[in-house]
């Protein structure tokens, strides 16, 4: 799918003529209007007392230009334009705009609503030198500082490059989502066959189990393999559908019995979702609502003392329609020994099949799969005596 290109531009000055220079030299030919008399003061401050900016010259690239007189005001702006869907590609801002926040403030809080958006800071004092900007800001491709005066040619060459910085990588993200999710049907199909022959390798070097465990094996091998495995990883593959991460743990369906079983065994239990999550996002609920149950039932089950606690983060991503989300489950429980930590995803391994809820060794198996269809993957920190914590993270667009 192509879009047009980006070409929004916040610009970020407590000096309301500044504003206008900034549009002479970025907007559309015409769109400033008639000149205004008097900018000498404005030119002065901006671009030194010799330079004047110059409309944007016939058939140049124009831009559509929104302004923001105070850092709180641009804030607002890009939380819109994100929510709408047509968020800014650069923020040109200004170093100091006293009464508010100065310019590195405002750039840290722009990233919190919008992480792709590409910064200009503006400056012709000494309020921050540059490594106490990259103190404060960290080192990123996102950030230029530009010293003050400066030509209006540069301020046209920065938006130019920065703009095409933004749509390439905004391209580029979106054909690998092309490229994955047609991907995905074979991937998933692969899977659940290897997931098959793995569970048939297995059995036949278990032959010396107990007569239960491979009865039982044989019994669900058919219902288990042929038709939850499969139903799980397929469903993936169908089409997205709008969710929230509330509405996807309660569309578990063991959870309200798993805290009844955790206040039954005097267990705590706590549920975070951290106010950066978004609340809407387009994805399989039900088969994620299956693997967080599965997660949470295990943590209750092998938690004798103490408690379990689910945390929901939101990780970077390359762009800001697609979100990362991490699930944490955290347990106070005897924790994993090492020599079992490099079985706990096998199929059917002794470990996997003492903590699988549906006795079939395939839980934490099906569930690592499942996240890696959506894009991210399940992973876990453990000691012995002191806990596990499983790591669930996915890709999902925001909506």
């Amino acid at each position: 799918m192509t879009h047009a290109p980006n070409r929004r531009v916040l610009t970020v000055d407590d000096t309301p003529s500044i504003h206008d220079d900034y549009r002479k030299i970025l907007g559309a030919i015409g769109e400033a209007g008639t000149q205004q008399k008097s900018l000498a003061a404005a030119r002065a401050a901006f671009f030194g007392k010799d330079s004047a900016p110059k409309p944007a010259e016939a058939g140049a690239t124009s831009f559509e230009i929104t302004s923001a007189l105070q850092g709180q005001e641009a804030l607002e702006a890009v939380k819109l334009a994100v929510a709408e869907g047509r968020p800014y590609a650069v923020a040109f801002v200004d170093i100091r705009m006293p009464p508010g926040w100065d310019g590195v403030k405002t750039i840290q809080e722009l990233w919190k609503a919008d992480p792709a958006l590409q910064c200009v800071i503006c400056t012709a004092f000494s309020d921050y030198s540059w490594e106490q900007t990259v103190e404060t800001l960290g080192r990123s491709d996102r950030l230029l500082i530009l010293k003050k005066p400066f030509d209006p040619v540069e301020i046209r060459q920065l938006a130019t490059a920065l703009t095409e910085k933004w749509n390439s990588t905004a391209r580029e993200f979106e054909a690998r989502g092309e490229i994955m999710a047609k991907e995905a049907e074979a991937r998933s199909y692969a899977a659940s066959l290897e997931t098959a022959n793995q569970a048939l390798r297995t059995s036949k070097a278990s032959a010396d189990r107990s007569a239960e465990i491979k009865r039982a094996f044989l019994e669900r091998l058919t219902e288990d393999v042929g038709a939850s495995l499969r139903d799980i990883l397929d469903g993936l593959v169908q089409s997205g559908r709008t969710t929230g991460l509330e509405a996807t743990l309660d569309r578990s369906q063991q959870l309200m019995e798993t805290v009844a079983r955790a206040e039954e065994q005097g267990l705590s239990f706590e549920v975070s979702i951290a106010p950066e999550v978004p609340r809407q996002i387009e994805c399989d609920g039900q088969r994620l609502a299956q693997v967080i149950d599965q997660l949470i039932s295990n943590a209750v089950r092998f938690t004798e003392a103490g408690g379990v606690r689910i945390s929901v983060h939101a990780e970077p991503s390359m762009t800001w329609s697609v979100a990362r989300i991490r699930v944490d489950i955290e347990d106070t429980g005897d924790g994993i020994h090492p020599r079992e930590t490099g079985s706990l995803f096998e199929p059917f391994a002794p470990k996997v099949a003492q903590k699988a809820s549906s006795g079939s060794g395939l839980g934490l198996a099906v569930a690592k799969q499942v996240a890696r269809l959506f894009g991210g993957d399940l992973s876990f920190d453990a000691r012995p005596g002191g806990g596990t914590t499983f790591h669930l993270t996915f890709e999902t667009k925001r909506l």
